[in-house]
């Protein structure tokens, strides 16, 4: 049982004089952090020319979206889950240029899986337009919650066809159907800033040679995160026709878990072109948001004793992934089974701290970013961002532990310090 209170009228008020706060004339606004059910999908966008017109370039968009991000309904023979996508473009008028509306049903037979962070359902919209900058909306609906998720973003679709060489875009993908007349089809895969990939992985792309050479050489270079070359290659591809489809294996480079760059560029005599593609790689078993070892276990600060925490810094490097793993095994609610759903809980507030709370420094550093890794989010915040003559402040409430936390932002730059921090101190103190 805790016996700590939350902060007594007395002690308020104290705290409101002493900082000339005015909270009678201030506004109250109760309410909880962004809901924890909104939907997190990942999503890429890749450019190459249209297959259809060749006055035209076309964007594929790929949606990703975990299983345990929806909602599963019983039915006869297992469990539903449905959700709903609007991708729209945007040319740069701000007119509407394309969009649909994807309608996905997900089925699996077994109760377990439909928490699954490792299964996820692949959706994807294509679109013929004009080479141009578009800005990119997409909105994600839960059809059994009615919860919504959405992503923004720009890009710009080249021109593939008017001129005499180019490349497309890469598509990352886990597998390549080929016959006797080339590749046939790819399985696509999605990586960007928060999801890795942790399969075997390939780089799709397409050669547009309107020279007619029979063959145009490909360089690649893939760089990590400190912009080290990793690794580097040349080779001759034939190019029979003027599309030419390849695929460069990412797997067979056997690269360290991280975040990497890849560049190809293709040359015939004077006339070449180059596309960039970033994507992470990540380990088997972990959450894909960890894509770099020396973060992950920085991020173990708030969690692990002082001993465990400079264990993990001190260990050389080809020990730390294992001292990793035996830290995180402990704390395996469920050993034995493929996931670990502490660490997948640990890393998910992590991401969300560092896409909530983000200012002078990521949102994992900030206060409310420790006191959410920590606790988790909030039983409800009653926020005061527009007193007269003070400070905006919030007060996280967290009745189930009978706690309550006070974030400033003294410069008035939204960046809130934890003005009661031996509130947390204490409530440590006493799990120990």
């Amino acid at each position: 049982m805790f016996t700590k209170r939350f902060l007594s009228a007395g002690a308020l008020l104290v705290f409101v004089l002493t900082t000339g706060w005015s909270i009678a004339k201030g506004q109250v606004e109760m309410s909880g952090l962004r809901d924890e059910g909104i939907p997190v999908f990942h999503y890429d966008v890749v450019g190459l020319a249209s297959p259809v017109d060749t006055s035209l370039s076309r964007a594929n968009i790929y949606v990703k979206v975990a299983y345990d991000e929806l909602s599963f309904v019983k039915v006869d023979t297992g469990y539903q889950a449905r959700y709903e996508l609007s991708i729209v473009l945007f040319d740069s008028h701000g007119d509407q240029a394309a969009g649909k509306i994807i309608e996905r049903k997900v089925f699996v037979k077994d109760y377990d899986q439909t928490n699954s962070r490792t299964d996820f359902d692949m959706a994807r919209a294509s679109f013929d337009l004009k080479p141009a900058e578009y800005r990119l909306s997409i909105g994600l609906m839960d059809l059994e919650t009615r919860k919504t998720g959405s992503r923004k973003t720009k890009f710009v679709l080249r021109d593939f066809m008017h001129k005499p060489l180019a490349v497309s875009d890469v598509t990352l993908a886990t597998s390549v159907e080929s016959d006797s007349l080339g590749i046939r089809s790819y399985s696509p895969e999605v990586s960007d800033a928060q999801q890795g990939v942790r399969k075997n992985l390939l780089a799709y792309y397409e050669i547009y040679n309107h020279k007619g050479s029979d063959s145009v050489q490909v360089e690649y270079v893939v760089r990590n995160a400190h912009n080290e070359k990793v690794s580097k290659g040349r080779l001759w591809k034939q190019t029979p026709g003027v599309r030419t489809k390849a695929v460069l294996d990412l797997h067979s480079m056997k690269l360290q878990p991280g975040k990497y760059l890849l560049r190809l560029t293709v040359r015939d005599g004077h006339d070449r072109d180059f596309t960039e593609k970033m994507f992470n790689a990540n380990w088997s078993g972990l959450p894909a948001t960890i894509s770099d070892l020396e973060l992950a276990i920085d991020q173990l600060r708030y969690i692990a004793t002082s001993e465990e925490f400079k264990a993990l810094k001190k260990a050389p490097p080809e020990k730390k992934l294992k001292l990793f793993k035996e830290f995180w095994a402990k704390r395996d609610p469920t050993p034995g089974t493929p996931e670990n759903e502490a660490m997948e809980e640990h890393y998910r507030r992590v991401q969300y701290a560092n896409e909530n709370f983000k200012g002078f420094q990521e949102g994992w550093k900030t206060d409310m970013g420790m006191v959410y890794i920590i606790l988790g989010p909030p039983d409800d915040i009653e926020r005061h961002p527009f007193e007269i003559d003070s400070k905006p402040y919030e007060i996280w409430y967290y009745y189930h532990i009978n706690r309550q936390f006070i974030f400033v932002d003294e410069n008035g730059f939204g960046e809130y310090r934890l003005y009661n921090p031996y509130e947390l101190w204490d409530w440590q103190r006493l799990q120990r």
